[in-house]
């Protein structure tokens, strides 16, 4: 056999086990992942294809779970009868894969419904623990954050109190409804009320703009991320949370960001769940605040992307606000976001409180780094400055 196709075997199969070991730990984070490098996975098959090994493309099949493409295959004409049965044990392990990621996802929804069972008082989650202080701040103005996503059920019992101003980009005439459920969780880990029962967000003095691209499928367009944009620049809000990406740059979309940052908005975005590999845009973009995510015992998420990081937020079994009305767990990136914006929105009130001299000598973007803590052994592609708190690290 041909080592460029041997090499593309072990990699596949390689693949295969790193996210299979990688989901059996770490829960829900796999349809992003299958899909990107089943992509990455067919460049490698075409890389060899065109007859020179006797292998020819013939077409692609989808397999759907839950009404979302969980993976699409390569199917190829192969006349090495050799060749031809390790391709389909390839096929026959993805297929496997796929009847464990079903069943511990039945199992995880099952898990989920208990713990919401169990919740009689109000509950702080570990990234909350790790992240806030006791440090006295006497509020001014309410910090102005769009959060540019599925939506957010604003009905739900922890955020009634939050004032709300909404944009549908994907229907302007119609309210703004949660299908997706993703929305409403990053509003929980920002600003769910404090009070007696559910949760508590990490910013209380937010005013939150909740703009709506992503559909029931939590997919979204980039021309309506810059049209949301556009809107929010509109609205003078300080911070925009973008707890997705695309792994395609746009020309337009980095024009639209730059608009935004150029306006004085802080752009915070989630750099990907691409198990280690390069992040999403915009959060790779230089002037974008790109956020990666951490563990319980603050070890970089397996799930998580690497390099063009700014800083490691909790981003596993995250217990918020959901699209029902009631709470579950979360784990990927995007919470991780959530966890950055609300800090950033604190510490932006902190900043706004300092004397003009020290704001003068001090960036905000200093000021953050400030706030930051890191551990020795920490590697900055892994990490970045490290995790944002409120209280300043010795």
């Amino acid at each position: 056999m041909d080592s460029a196709i041997l090499n593309c075997y072990i990699g596949i199969l390689l693949d295969v086990m790193r996210f299979t070991k990688s989901f059996l730990m770490k829960g829900d984070n796999y349809k992003a992942f299958i899909n990107f490098i089943l992509d990455k996975w067919s460049k490698d098959i075409l890389k060899i294809e065109g007859g020179i090994f006797g292998i020819f493309v013939e077409y692609c099949i989808c397999i759907h779970y839950n009404d979302k493409v969980l993976i699409h295959v390569l199917l190829i004409e192969v006349r090495d009868v050799v060749i031809k049965r390790q391709l389909y044990l390839i096929l026959l392990i993805l297929l496997l894969v796929i009847i464990v990621i079903i069943f511990f996802q039945s199992f995880l929804v099952s898990k989920q419904s208990d713990d919401e069972l169990k919740l009689e008082s109000q509950v702080t989650s570990w990234g909350y623990d790790l992240l806030i202080s006791d440090i006295f701040l006497e509020h001014n103005e309410k910090v102005k954050i769009a959060i540019i996503d599925s939506g957010i059920n604003k009905d739900h019992e922890d955020l009634q109190h939050i004032k709300f101003t909404e944009f549908n980009v994907l229907d302007k005439e119609t309210a703004i409804i949660d299908e997706f459920g993703h929305g409403t969780a990053i509003a929980g880990i920002i600003a769910a009320e404090n009070n007696e029962f559910g949760v508590v967000g990490l910013s209380l003095n937010v005013e939150i703009y909740d703009v709506k691209i992503l559909n029931e499928n939590g997919k979204g367009e980039i021309e309506h991320l810059i049209e949301a944009i556009d809107w929010c620049i509109e609205q003078n809000v300080e911070i925009i949370n973008l707890s997705f990406g695309f792994q395609t740059e746009s020309k337009p979309l980095k024009e639209a960001i730059d608009r935004a940052i150029s306006e004085g908005i802080i752009i915070v975005a989630s750099v990907g769940n691409t198990f280690g590999m390069r992040g999403d845009y915009p959060a790779i973009y230089e002037d974008v605040i790109s956020i990666t995510s951490v563990d319980e015992d603050l070890n970089r998420s397996s799930f998580a992307s690497k390099h063009d990081i700014d800083y490691a937020m909790p981003g596993e079994n995250i217990y918020t606000t959901n699209k029902d009305g009631s709470y579950s767990f979360f784990n990927g990136t995007s919470f991780a976001t959530a966890h950055a914006t609300g800090i950033i929105s604190i510490l932006l009130e902190y900043y706004e409180q300092e004397q003009s001299e020290f704001k003068k000598n001090t960036s905000f973007e200093d000021y953050l780094k400030q706030h930051s803590f890191s551990k020795n052994d920490w590697e900055f592609s892994d990490y970045g400055n490290g995790i944002l708190k409120l209280r300043k690290e010795d």
